[in-house]
């Protein structure tokens, strides 16, 4: 018998209805007729199903998986969150239709919000290991959400998500400044709050000086301490809550430092950059905060104290 390989068009009942795809079939050379071959078969049925799950928006094999490892789970820990056997999910992922009541599950547990809920229920289900993997997910989780909501109520209060001459004409970028304050942190002795805040200024102003452009985006208003970032609290206070800094009472000044156990991001900047980011630290080493302060205000003694409304950039290098 000889037989060739042809794409036909084929029909297929899936879950009462009738799905017809092109696919790839065995067909006898003589008569015609289609010749049963598993791996052609499976294939044919297999795209039948890949419609089917489109046209009733049922989650695809890959999809289950990626949704498993999202939250680093195995199968027999994901199906125990779920309240469904093990073996249900492994015949899903290998390419079988879920049910629509499993589907809807699968579905909801694509939104992260849904994870606490389905903990909650089936917590009991779980060993201690898979309890404290889930735990500390869901701490990331709504450490993330908390970092997001921060960022946006900074962004919102200063207006600098697009570039402009208030924000040195680049966006704020939050890992940029985050690897800011780590760099400063890991090179100065306690550093303070207003010590970052004139370092984080005289970077970005004196980046902008020679590239009509800032480091990180950040806006600053003038005050009686001089030039500062806006709203820095409110960032240190993210940065805080996701560990990337630690507040510690010095034994000299009783005033709050920070520390840090993050490793700073080269990657993120361009050599330059850093140096102008050194040179700050060099220029102001020896300085007190007091010192800083003064030299700072005496410097820009020409802007407005009154107001706290931003400064633009050009103002801060004519």
């Amino acid at each position: 018998m000889s037989e060739h390989i042809e794409t036909i068009s084929q029909t297929f009942n899936v879950r009462n209805e009738n799905i017809t795809v092109e696919s790839d079939a065995m067909v006898d050379d003589n008569t015609g007729k289609l010749i049963s071959n598993i791996q052609l078969d499976d294939k044919a049925i297999q795209k039948a199903f890949d419609v089917y799950r489109d046209q009733h928006d049922i989650l695809f094999p890959k999809q289950i998986v990626e949704l498993r490892s999202k939250y680093g789970l195995s199968q027999r820990a994901f199906s125990k969150l779920l309240g469904i056997g093990a073996a249900t999910i492994a015949r899903y992922e290998r390419g079988v239709l879920p049910t629509e009541s499993i589907n809807a599950l699968l579905s909801q547990m694509r939104e992260e919000t849904s994870l606490e809920s389905f903990f909650k229920n089936n917590k009991s289900r779980l060993n201690v290991s898979d309890q404290e993997h889930i735990v500390e997910v869901l701490s990331k989780s709504q450490q993330s959400e908390l970092q997001g909501s921060l960022e946006q109520i900074y962004l919102e209060r200063n207006g600098n998500n697009s570039a402009n001459l208030f924000d040195g004409f680049k966006s704020f970028d939050y890992e940029t400044f985050k690897n800011m304050v780590v760099y400063f942190i890991q090179q100065s002795d306690e550093l303070t709050e207003t010590r970052l805040n004139k370092l984080m200024f005289y970077s970005d102003v004196s980046y902008f000086k020679t590239n009509a452009v800032s480091i990180s985006g950040a806006t600053y208003f003038m005050n009686s301490l001089g030039p500062e970032m806006k709203d820095l609290q409110l960032l240190l206070l993210s940065l805080h809550d996701n560990k990337s800094i630690d507040e510690n009472i010095s034994a000299k000044s009783e005033e709050v430092f920070y520390t840090t156990s993050n490793i700073f991001d080269s990657r993120l900047f361009y050599q330059d950059q850093i140096s102008t980011m050194e040179i700050q630290i060099e220029r102001f080493k020896e300085l007190s905060i007091h010192e800083i302060c003064d030299y700072s205000r005496n410097e820009f003694q020409y802007l407005d104290q009154s107001s706290e409304k931003q400064i633009s950039y050009k103002a801060l290098i004519e």
